[in-house]
């Protein structure tokens, strides 16, 4: 537990553990606005299999008063909220961090979604739900091929966003940072950070695998010279692993993130 001083109302939230996951744009949220909040860790199970039962077995009770009781949760005095992006967006209307205008709400309608499909790639690669499910890992060899098949579809998605950043870009004011829906910072970024870090995370060369991407690291460094999001960055309180829960096997640590494994970013006939 911990929490960070400001004058606003201490927020309570949870997720599992220490792992970033779904809970971590929401922490990037709550840092950017210097929010005081409590974090509670949950735990899952022992090895092999990480269960989850002693928290789906306790949630209704934990949590009585939420609709939806599950993982992340945030208190804010009277209000209760699960589901990661419903949090983001309430923390989003609370402090500014909100679409305005139609286009804005358009463009930020579209980029979450792109967001979603592409954090269903990334645990796709991540977790070998299958084999967790038996209690066994992942070899070498069927990582990479796992690997390799979600490359191409991982980044597809982040070129596409790369190519509506620089579409923003081009159609700024020139007066101010340009962010993913425009000249308004707003939730969707944080959710565009989190993803795209994950993906440099698995695929170190995967923003330098077309002429779109270099706007999205430019994206990236520009969120993470935010005064307060770098303050946080360069804290204890930052942990960069792992990715996500203990469930997963690959991004637990820089190790399996299984860098050295390369992979060819074109996409077969198929696709």
């Amino acid at each position: 537990h911990y929490f960070i001083q400001s004058n606003l109302r201490m927020v309570e939230f949870s997720y599992w553990g220490e792992c970033r996951g779904y809970g971590h744009p929401i922490r990037l949220m709550l840092e950017y606005t210097a929010s005081p909040y409590t974090f509670t860790g949950e735990q899952c199970g022992p090895p092999p299999y990480y269960h989850k039962q002693e928290w789906l077995k306790n949630k209704y009770t934990t949590l009585p008063d939420y609709d939806f009781p599950n993982l992340p949760y945030l208190r804010d005095g009277e209000t209760t909220l699960t589901h990661h992006i419903a949090i983001m967006q309430y923390l989003g209307r609370k402090h500014g961090l909100y679409p305005v205008t139609e286009q804005e709400h358009q463009d930020v309608d579209m980029l979450r979604e792109q967001a979603v499909e592409l954090k269903d790639h990334l645990i796709d690669v991540m977790y070998f739900f299958s084999y967790r499910v038996q209690g066994i890992e992942p070899n070498r060899e069927e990582i990479q091929a796992r690997k390799s098949s979600k490359a191409p579809l991982i980044q597809i998605n982040i070129s596409d966003m790369s190519r509506k950043y620089k579409k923003q870009k081009a159609s700024s004011s020139g007066e101010g940072k340009v962010w993913m829906a425009g000249e308004k910072l707003t939730y969707v970024d944080f959710l565009i950070y989190e993803q795209v870090d994950y993906a440099r995370c698995l695929y170190p060369d995967i923003l330098d695998s077309d002429e779109h991407c270099q706007a999205m690291k430019d994206f990236m460094v520009q969120f993470e010279q935010l005064p307060t999001i770098k303050s946080y960055m360069e804290s204890e309180r930052f942990k960069k692993y792992p990715l996500y829960g203990k469930r997963s096997f690959l991004g637990k640590s820089k190790e399996t993130c299984y860098t050295d494994m390369k992979c060819d970013y074109v996409r077969s006939s198929w696709y």
